[in-house]
């Protein structure tokens, strides 16, 4: 499957399952979201989105991409671009245990031949236009590298824009939504709503809780 994969499914599988939770138990205190045992702290958020926003102003094609991926805009409020990271974050994180489950297993040197055929500067896009810094290029790469080779379990080598590897896709995109329904994720009522995990999406607030309110510090 050809290099150019990176972006295609880092833009269109991410725009499609941007991932977030609402679970039963409290989110424990300076933890943006839990997924199953694994923190995704508010000083990892803050600081990951503290720099997107010193890198996506002058990035054109990260513009591009977040715009073409129905993402939100450089534009709009803070919680909005922290929802967008967090959103990136989970699903990366779900990516990872659907192909876990499914016995794929990405070593660093799939990363890096992922990461080959692409230019950096559109690698770094990618990464911008997912509500992300560019220092997390690899691991987009690693989730694009788990795509690639779940959507070849059921493709072959067929080509991309064939009906089989369509078919394949959407069966990842299947798999996705069982492994998120499957795990655990719960997140601070601060960064987003209910969890829907048939559409794998988050929802905004549906009130502004204070942190006492919350019991979140």
């Amino acid at each position: 499957m050809p290099r150019t994969k990176l972006r295609a499914a880092a833009v269109a599988a991410l725009a499609a399952a941007t991932l977030a939770g609402c679970g039963g138990s409290p989110v424990k205190a300076g933890s943006a979201a839990i997924v199953d045992d694994e923190r995704i702290t508010v000083s990892t958020l803050d600081r990951a989105v503290q720099e997107w926003q010193r890198q996506f102003p002058g990035n054109p094609l990260a513009n591009e991409i977040m715009t073409r991926g129905g993402r939100i805009g450089p534009d709009t409020i803070s919680e909005q671009r922290m929802r967008l990271a967090l959103n990136t974050l989970v699903t990366l994180k779900v990516g990872q245990e659907t192909a876990r489950r499914a016995g794929v297993e990405i070593t660093p040197g799939a990363i890096d031949r992922q990461l080959a055929g692409v230019e950096p500067s559109r690698a770094q896009a990618v990464a911008l236009g997912n509500g992300l810094p560019v220092r997390y290029v690899r691991d987009l790469a690693r989730y694009s590298a788990e795509q690639d080779a779940l959507i070849r379990r059921g493709a072959g080598d067929a080509d991309p824009q064939s009906p089989q590897a369509m078919a394949a896709a959407q069966d990842v995109q299947r798999r996705m939504q069982d492994t998120a329904r499957s795990m655990r994720v719960t997140i601070n009522p601060r960064f987003g709503g209910a969890f829907d995990p048939s559409q794998l999406t988050i929802t905004q607030p549906r009130t502004r809780l204070s942190a006492t309110e919350t019991g979140i510090r």
